[in-house]
């Protein structure tokens, strides 16, 4: 086990404990996961930061108790489940450069919320406190080359420490997170986010993120 693997191993254990305690607490009845691919053995050429898991599962339907970093992971690479994901992933299909990364299993994918919820403005403040600080620990850890939010309310982003934010083109923003140019796409679950990937937007939006992904 490197160095890495035990960094997440030590934060898993930290995220379970807190997530339940806040489940008892009665702040949620909801489940949480954080990873929408498998855990990575190493630092990601490229992470994928969601907005949180759609759905909305109670913890305590789950019938086991979620203590470390391997009960906070799908398993396996969400994006490519077409017969789970149909709708969102043929979106993501369209940004070419990106879907290569996904395809290729170059990514990590992560939520910067942990809790389900049926839509993402049912995400409560008490959610964003608990979350936000935890994510942010975990990019320090995974030390990703490249992030790409899927979410682009700069709201959200300014809560995720994402500064500089401007408007590209295409329904793509650009920030700072640390040192880090970042870009930030609309989430390819939202049912409204249609028009940012046909047609002309998805070609300008691959054509920026080729260049970022160098591809």
């Amino acid at each position: 086990m490197n160095k890495l693997q035990q960094a997440l191993q030590e934060w898993g254990k930290k995220v379970c404990k807190e997530c339940r305690a806040f489940i008892d607490e009665g702040k949620t009845d909801q489940d949480f996961y954080v990873f929408q691919t498998e855990l990575p053995k190493e630092s990601p050429e490229l992470l994928l930061v969601g907005i949180n898991p759609g759905g909305s599962k109670p913890y305590k339907e789950r019938g086991k108790e979620r203590e470390t970093i391997d009960d906070l992971t799908q398993g396996s690479n969400i994006y490519t489940d077409t017969d789970a994901n149909s709708k969102q992933s043929n979106k993501l299909k369209n940004v070419v450069p990106l879907w290569k990364h996904i395809e290729e299993d170059r990514v990590t994918g992560i939520n910067a919320c942990y809790f389900n919820t049926r839509v993402e403005s049912d995400l409560s403040k008490a959610i964003w406190d608990l979350c936000v600080p935890l994510t942010q620990e975990l990019i320090e850890i995974l030390n990703p080359e490249r992030i790409i939010f899927l979410f682009t309310g700069p709201d959200k982003l300014i809560r995720m420490g994402v500064k500089n934010i401007r408007p590209v083109e295409a329904f793509v923003k650009e920030g700072m997170y640390q040192d880090r140019k970042v870009y930030a796409i609309p989430n390819h679950g939202w049912r409204k986010s249609g028009n940012a990937f046909y047609g002309e937007n998805v070609d300008k939006m691959s054509e920026i993120l080729s260049e970022y992904l160098d591809f």
